[in-house]
């Protein structure tokens, strides 16, 4: 499934990052911003299709972001800077 995409010490490295953000809001978040469409997302949380999108709204919110394009921006920066120090 996707969760196997979201490899643990990865997604931890970014979520030290965006802490306000639960570790499942993140990996949502992370999937939309690699451009996962939100049915599936919604399908491998066994959640809806409004759920995954109020999560990322609510997302945007704590991060005190823009929109969601901020936050892919934020998102693949982040992962970027990270890649860069490693």
């Amino acid at each position: 499934m996707l969760q196997n995409i979201m490899q643990n010490q990865a997604v931890e490295m970014v979520h030290k990052h965006f802490q306000p953000l639960s570790r499942k809001q993140l990996e949502i978040c992370l999937l939309h911003t690699f451009g996962v469409a939100k049915s599936i997302i919604a399908n491998n949380y066994n959640i809806t299709v409004e759920a995954v999108k109020q999560n990322i709204k609510r997302s945007v919110q704590k991060l005190e972001l823009d929109n969601s394009d901020a936050l892919r921006v934020a998102l693949l920066s982040t992962i970027f800077v990270i890649m860069l120090n490693k």
